[in-house]
Formats: C-alpha cells, structure tokens, sequence
C-alpha cells in the first residue's frame, strides 16, 4: 500500500479499519476458492458421487439376495426331506411343513406360505395342493383338491419340468386377505419310488416389505430407486401408472429411450452391472443418469437414477472446505486488526472471550468494563442485560421441561396402568366366544369392559362408559370396574350388583363430581339363561332369528350418582347362535366432518352384514365408523363387545313362581316330553309329580316374588326335568313321609305332596348352589 494510503487508513474508525481489512482479504480468499474449485471439483465430485451411487445399489440389493438364499435353502430342504418319502405320507407332510414354517418365523423372514403339490405324472394340471401358514401366531394345515392347476395358479405354466429352482413373475396372493405382492420359490422332485417327477415344492415370500424399504430410500433428495423383476416389470418404481403395470421394455417403446432395453438387457440376461447417461426417464426428470445391477439368484435387476444436474449439488460439502480455509484468512485478519487497532480492539478482545463462553452455554462470566463512549461500551451494556435475561428465561424453561416431563411420565404410566386393566386373553370355550376392544379419545379413557367368570356355568360381561375424560376418568373407572368385579362374584342377584356399586361409588370422594352409564349381563354358558341390568347405558343389539334388533331394557339410573337408588334387573335365554353386541355413546356420536353422527341406525345396518366370529363383527364395525368420519378429530371413547352363544340347545322355560302360571308350566313339559319320546304312562306321572313340585315352590320359596327356571335334559333312558329359585332353601328330602295308612283326620298336616312326588318319579334329587334351590326330577322313557 502506498504511503498516502497508509496515512489515510490510519485517520479512519475502526469499523472502517476493519472493514476494508476484512473485504481486502475475503474477496482475495474467493478468487482463489473460485480458481481451485473451477479446476479441480468437477471431476472429484462426478467420481465420487458414482462411487457412492454403486455401493449404495449394491446395498440395497443385498438384503434381497439374503432373503432369496434363505428361501432357496428352506425349499430346497424341505424338496430333500420330502423326496425320502411316498407322495402318500400325508403326516410327514404337515410334520415337514409345520417345521419349515416354525424356521422361517424362527428367523424373522417374511414369507406367505408353504405349499406342496402332489400329482400322477401324467395328469401335471390334477393333484393334491398342501398349504400350510403361519396366521396370527397359529399354523394352519389346508389339504385341497386341485382339478385344474394352470386355471387356480396360472404362473405354474411357466415352471420347467426339471429338479431346479424357478422363481415366479411377482404376483397378487388372492388367497390371503390382504391381498399381498408375492413370489413364490418352486422345485420339481421326484417322490421315493417315483421315476418321475410327481411333485412341487415352494415357498412364497412377501415383497410389500421390500417394496416398502426401497421406496423410501432416497438418494441425494432427488435419486429415486428402481426394481424391475426378470421379465422387466417394475416392481419398485415412484410412478403409480408404472408399477407393477409396465416392463422396462415397454417403458423403453413408450417414452423412444432405447437405453431402457440397454439396461434391461445387462441387467437380465448379461448379469452385468452398470451406469448410463440418458436423456430422461419420464416427462417429471431431464437428463438423468441410471445405474444398474443385477440381483443374483432371482435375476432380478436393481436400478438408481437421478438427475445429472446433481453430481455437482455435493458442492455444499464443498463449503466446509471453504470454512476451513476462511478461518485460516481470519487468523491472518485478526493479526492484521491487532496490528493495526493495538489497545482500542482490547476491549472488543473481552467482549468476544466472554461471548464465546456465552456460546458454549457458561454464564458465570459477567463484563464489568463499560464504555459509553462508543460502539463497545453500547454493546457490552448489551450483552450484561442479555446475560440476566437468558439466565431467567433458561430457569424458566427448566421448570417448563421439568413440569412437561412429569406430566407426560404420570400420563404414560396412567395409560399403562389402564390398558392392563382390560382383559385383553379372551377365552376360548366351546359354550360361547367374545372379543372387545377399547379406543380412547385421549391417551387415557373412561371407557371400559370387562368379562369373568363367578363359577364354571356363569360368565359376566360389562360395559361402561364414565362422564368425563383424562386422568381422572380413567382413575375412576378403574375404581368402578373393581367394585362391580368383586361385588359380582359375590353370586349376589343380578340388580344387587348394581345397587350395591352405586351405594359405594356414592361413598368415594368424587371432586370431579363423576358418574358413569352400564350395562352388565350374567350368562349361564350352559342353557343360555342370562339376567342383566341397565344402569342408563346404551341398550345392546340382541342377535336372533337371524336378525339383530335393538334391546327394550330398563335403564335404571346411571352409577355414582344418587346413593338410594334400587336397581332392577331383566331376563332372556340365548339360543344357539345367538349375539349380543355392547357398545359405548362413542359409536354412535362418532362424527364426520358434517358433524353428522354416525348413529344407531347405521350401526344396526354395519351389524346386519357381520355373520362372522366376535372380533369380525367388531373390525367391520370399527372399518364403517372410519369410512363415516373420513378421519376426522375422534371426540370420545369408543368401546365394543359381543357374545356369541355357542352352548346346548336344551329347553329352558323361566316363569314366574305363580300358582296362576300352573297351567303354562304343565303345557310346556307336556310338550317337551312328546317332543322327546316319552311314552304315556311315565308323562303322566311326570305331569303329576311337576304340577306338585311347581305348587310348592309357587307357594313357600319367595316371600316378595321370584322366578323359577325350569330345565329338560334327555337321554336314551331317562327324561329329567330340573327346577331352579333363589328362594327360601329347603331339602325336600329331608322331610318324613307321611303314614298313609292313617286316615285324613289322624296324619299330620304336609309332606304327601311331596310323597307324590316321590312315588310318582324315577329320579328324585335336590342340591343348593350357588344361592339356587335345585331340584330335579325324572322318568323313565319307556314304561
């Protein structure tokens, strides 16, 4: 710099100092950076990103190929083991298949199913087709009878008739109700004694995972990935329209790239991996540049385009580069400034030193210098009411995180607590079959259900539904479902459980001034005789002769509420067959972006559709509310059961303990034993010996009224007839047969009506249980 220069920078302030030091230097650092990237970037970059674009085609392929030899091993085992047997082992079939299936899962592969296909070599489209699955946890063993394989499984066609393993074209799995792409892994054998080949193995693997994986790589943000099976149909590829509709070929005719059949080609039939610069790949991508590579074993192919404009979007990285050597210019500015502003940058030396502690998060330094003077002075100001204000707002926020985090614990652990509270090991039992489940609108619910046993022949099922949401709910509901749970399986009757639980409810310490709607019902699993009671609680769907109708119940007063409320319960009897679907307000108020509600009308058309097991009922119930809501914000619980009743179909008559009702009990056990061949003589008696039996309990069991529950069974040799009341408990046969040798005047008053019982009867009997009177008689058939 000439003198004058010199002269006149040192007459400037030091933002104008360090201005044109600090410019001097940066636009000499970018002409230099601009000369070396210019000369020597370009090439680097374009040989390292193809580099990076192989190996990362390779490893995408990779996992393919690991899943293809384990498919190809677990066939080819199995083809072994089966060829050391007859086509006509049918056990050593399902034994092989089940341990071929129990490997697979063992190592976490995601295959489809098993299959061996038995045929006489001369009829190959007829045989035997063998499926075995793995179905929710649970193997399933199919044996079907094919009469024409090519029109079933049209890809056989293509399976050569040679003990060699054959890959299919990628296919839709019908047969599985998910509908999955798969490809299936086949070997031709011969089965022990066989000259020829009368056999097929395979093993079919799923690629909706791979499909997955794939597609959501991503390569440079824009590079896209590709797989194309051996005839050339993309099985990955970003374009809807392409995927598994058209081949590369067809892509290659459609779009005039004849590098498309290029890469095919190398791909396919020469194994050859490679890249290409093309002019596009479609109308969405200009010139791209495609890498290609063969998958071994299935002789698929493996694609990676992108466009070429970004070989040289890695210049970023480039940047850090350029930092590095800026920081080496600012080395040279700062000796420079120090130079030139000497003792006036002191200060400012201060200032950085404590605003690089600031940076790393340390606050103990606090600047105590000042200079109002000037820039400095303003700025150190500055920096002292920064240092207080964060030091607040950092406490600040600590408490903020720390009250978020306490939360969001009591919040998990509520849920926690919640979902394992609901029974969710639904048994499996020959008299009936239930499923449940339960969607709260928040992370914890009022919602619940409950089902349990009070003894071998009586299940209770439960529905509710608390006024509120949250935690405090959910705590709530958990103290219901407890009370109503204990108080149940004390075998108290039916409406005693409710009345009781409302008593105790009243009793809690209920801030939030809770409450809650239910219905519980007790099932004898046996003969299908149920009491339920209501307490304001949706009424259920009742399924019977064929259709589902709606409930006529009592809805006594919801739980918690009033502490004196007496509940009252109902009764009906399941056939065979029968359902009960509970349900919560949260199906029917589900709302759709109208904010129209779902409603009982369509629930009650979802479920005249629903003819399969519990848990189907409740998916396709759940799948309609989804289809009326559109996704829309779900605004409370949603809670469902259903009972299928799957037990005897022995006649059971329930009526009222009513001497008026002698008539209509008499007119049922008539008919019932003509039903099941009981002859005259022994109906008479029965008759006799009922209408005895009937009066008394009528007469002595209850005090305020009750029913009576009156039970046929039949076998080949006797006929019985077995009454049940909860009154009074009495042992007929306790009691001393009266002396009918005496007069009327001399006998003592009671007891021949029971005597009649007795002469007139084969099988005279009584227990009490479970709270219950039982007495049963019977007769012989046959006289």
């Amino acid at each position: 710099m000439a003198p004058n220069g010199r002269e006149w920078l040192k007459k400037r302030s030091l933002t104008t100092k360090l201005a044109i030091s600090i410019l001097s230097i940066v636009f000499c650092g970018a002409i230099a950076l601009l000369l070396f990237f210019e000369h020597h970037s370009t090439p680097i970059l374009a040989s390292h990103i193809t580099e990076i674009a192989e190996k990362s085609l390779q490893k995408s392929v990779m996992p393919i190929v690991g899943s293809a030899i384990e498919m190809e091993q677990a066939t080819e085992n199995l083809k072994n083991n089966l060829s050391k047997f007859s086509n006509k082992d049918e056990k050593i079939f399902y034994d092989l298949m089940r341990s071929t299936v129990q490997t697979m899962e063992h190592e976490g592969a995601d295959f489809g199913s098993v299959w061996i296909y038995v045929f006489e070599p001369d009829t190959y489209k007829q045989g035997t087709l063998f499926t075995a699955t793995n179905k929710n946890g649970k193997f399933q063993f199919l044996r079907s009878n094919i009469d024409d394989l090519y029109s079933s499984f049209p890809w056989f066609k293509d399976v050569p008739k040679e003990e060699k393993i054959f890959w299919t074209e990628p296919y839709i799995d019908t047969e599985n109700e998910n509908n999955p792409l798969v490809t299936t892994c086949i070997i031709p054998f011969k089965f022990k004694g066989s000259d020829d080949f009368n056999g097929l193995v395979s093993i079919s693997i799923h690629l909706n995972k791979i499909q997955s994986q794939i597609s959501r790589i991503q390569f440079h943000e824009r590079g896209r990935f590709v797989m194309f099976s051996q005839k050339g149909l993309y099985i990955v590829h970003p374009e809807a329209d392409v995927l598994l509709k058209k081949t590369i070929y067809d892509i290659a005719e459609e779009y005039n790239i004849p590098q498309f059949a290029e890469i095919g080609y190398n791909a396919l039939e020469l194994k050859k991996r490679g890249h290409i610069k093309m002019p596009r790949v479609s109308d969405k991508y200009g010139p791209v540049v495609f890498f290609y590579a063969p998958i071994p074993y299935i002789d698929w192919g493996m694609g990676l385009y992108f466009p070429q404009e970004q070989f040289f979007e890695p210049i970023r990285k480039f940047q850090i580069q350029v930092s590095v050597f800026m920081i080496f210019v600012l080395i040279i500015l700062f000796a420079l400034i120090s130079w030139i502003c000497h003792y006036s940058t002191k200060p400012l030396l201060d200032l950085s030193k404590v605003a690089e502690q600031y940076g790393k998060g340390d606050f103990s330094a606090e600047l105590t210098n000042t200079y109002s003077s000037d820039e400095i002075g303003v700025v150190t100001k500055a920096f002292n009411n920064m240092r207080g204000n964060l030091l607040k707002l950092i406490e600040e926020e600590k408490k903020a995180v720390a009250d978020k985090q306490k939360a969001a614990s009591e919040l998990e652990i509520a849920e926690e607590i919640q979902q394992s509270a609901l029974p969710d090991d639904f048994p499996v039992n020959p008299n009936f079959e239930i499923f449940a489940s339960m969607d709260a609108a928040q992370r914890v619910g009022g919602d619940f259900y409950d089902f349990f046993f009070t003894d071998d022949e009586h299940i209770v099922i439960v529905i509710a539904d608390v006024a509120g949401k949250g935690i405090p709910a959910s705590l709530y509901m958990m103290t219901a479902k407890s009370l109503i749970k204990t108080i149940a399986q004390t075998n108290c009757q039916t409406a005693e459980i409710f009345t009781k639980v409302n008593k105790e409810l009243c009793g809690v310490n209920n801030n939030d001034y809770m409450f809650l709607t239910a219905f519980l019902a007790k099932i004898n699993i046996k003969n299908g005789y149920t009491e339920y009671v209501n307490a304001g609680h949706n009424p259920p769907f009742l399924f019977s002769n064929g259709k589902y109708e709606q409930m006529s119940v009592n809805r006594n007063a919801v739980l918690g509420f009033m502490e004196n409320m007496k509940y009252t319960a109902g009764n009906f009897r399941f056939n065979h067959n029968d359902r009960i679907f509970l349900y919560t307000d949260g199906v029917t108020e589900a709302e759709n972006s109208k904010n129209e509600f779902f409603g009982e009308k369509r629930l009650a058309k979802v479920l005249q559709k629903a003819n399969g097991s519990a848990q189907d009922t409740l998916l396709k119930v759940d799948a309609a509310m989804q289809k009326f809501t559109g996704g829309a914000r779900q605004s409370d619980d949603i809670t469902m059961l259903e009972f299928i009743f799957n037990g005897q179909e022995n006649e059971v008559f329930v009526i009222d303990a009513d001497t008026a009702q002698t008539d209509k009990v008499l007119e049922f056990v008539q008919n019932d034993m003509k039903k099941n061949g009981v002859e005259q003589t022994p109906r008479s008696n029965m008759l006799i010996a009922v209408g005895e039996a009937f009066a008394n309990i009528a007469s002595y069991a209850y005090e305020n009224g009750g029913t009576v529950t009156i039970e046929s069974k039949t076998d080949e040799e006797y006929y019985r007839l077995i009454f049940k009341d909860r009154g009074k408990k009495f042992n007929p046969l306790s009691q001393v047969d009266p002396d009918i040798t005496q007069s009327a005047e001399e006998r003592k008053i009671g007891g021949l009506g029971i005597f009649m019982i007795k002469q007139m009867t084969d099988i005279f009997e009584y227990v009490y249980a479970d709270g219950c009177n039982v007495l049963t008689l019977g007769v012989k058939k046959v006289k």
